[in-house]
C-alpha cells in the first residue's frame, strides 16, 4: 500500500515496540544496536514515541552523516576531520540546517574535491550522486559543468553557473537532487525501491519544502514498508 508522504509524524498506532522493532530502529538511526538502558526505556513503549524520541537526537544525525559521507565515498583517507562538517549533526537537530544544505556542505569540503579530482570526475559525480543523472546520457549538461568548473559561464541544469562552486549548488538545489534523496533513503531504510509515483510526490514536497526530510522519515518507519522489512529481516552489510 504506498504511504501517503503528506505525514507530518510516525503514526503506526498503539502498537508496542518489542526487541526486534527496537534493534532495527537503533541500526537504522544509531548504527548499533540499543544499550541496555535505552531497552529498558522503550521496550513496550508506543512505536511512534520510540521513532521521535531517537529522531530528536543528535547522535541519529551524526550516524545519518556518516551514511552520506559513505554514500560519497569520503571515507578513510578522504574522511574529512576537524572541518565544518563537525557542526552539521546539531545544526540538523536543531532544525538549523535541512539535509539539502548538508549534503551541500559536504561536496563543497576539501576532502569532495581531493576524492573526486579534476573537471571531469567532480561534475559527473556530482550530476550522478546527487541528482541520480546518468551522464552518458547527458553528455551535453555534462560539457556545460566541466566548462564552469574550469570558469567559463553556461547555464548548467537550467541555471547560469561559472565556477566549481555554481555547479554544486544548482545540483544540490535541483528538483532532481529532492527526488533522488527521498528514493536512495527511502530504500536505505526499507530494502525496497520507492514506488516512482510515491518518490516524484515525495521528491516535489521536499524541493518546495526543504525542512521536511525528518517527516519522511518518521512516515516511512512507520509505514507498511517498513514493517515488513522488520518482519522479513534484512542482511546488514559488511561495513
Amino acid at each position: 500500500m504506498p504511504v501517503d508522504q503528506r505525514a507530518t509524524t510516525a503514526s503506526p498506532g498503539a502498537a508496542s515496540i518489542d526487541d526486534r522493532w527496537l534493534r532495527s530502529l537503533c541500526i537504522d538511526l544509531l548504527g548499533r544496536p540499543p544499550l541496555a538502558e535505552e531497552r529498558q526505556a522503550w521496550l513496550g513503549q508506543p512505536r511512534g514515541r520510540v521513532i521521535d524520541e531517537l529522531w530528536s537526537l543528535e547522535l541519529t544525525w551524526q550516524h545519518w552523516l556518516e551514511e552520506q559521507l559513505y554514500f560519497f565515498m569520503l571515507i578513510d583517507q578522504f574522511r574529512p576531520v576537524g572541518t565544518s562538517l563537525d557542526e552539521v549533526p546539531g545544526r540538523l537537530q536543531r532544525g538549523a540546517m535541512s539535509a539539502a544544505e548538508a549534503l551541500h556542505r559536504i561536496a563543497l569540503s576539501t576532502s569532495f574535491d581531493l576524492r573526486n579530482p579534476g573537471a571531469d570526475t567532480f561534475v559527473t559525480v556530482v550530476m550522478e550522486q546527487f541528482c541520480g543523472i546518468e551522464v552518458q546520457s547527458s553528455k551535453r549538461e555534462l560539457e556545460i559543468g566541466k566548462g564552469a568548473y574550469d570558469g567559463r559561464a553556461g547555464v548548467f541544469m537550467g541555471s547560469r553557473a561559472e565556477s566549481q562552486s555554481d555547479v554544486v549548488e544548482i545540483a544540490a538545489n535541483h528538483k532532481d537532487a529532492a527526488r533522488y534523496l527521498v528514493g536512495r533513503e527511502y530504500e536505505r531504510l526499507t530494502r525496497t525501491p520507492m514506488p516512482k509515483r510515491e518518490r516524484a510526490r515525495a521528491g516535489k514536497r521536499l524541493y518546495r519544502e526543504a525542512y521536511a526530510f525528518p517527516d519522511f522519515v518518521k512516515t516511512w518507519l512507520a509505514s507498511d514498508a517498513y514493517a515488513e522489512r522488520v518482519a522479513r529481516g534484512a542482511p546488514m552489510s559488511n561495513r
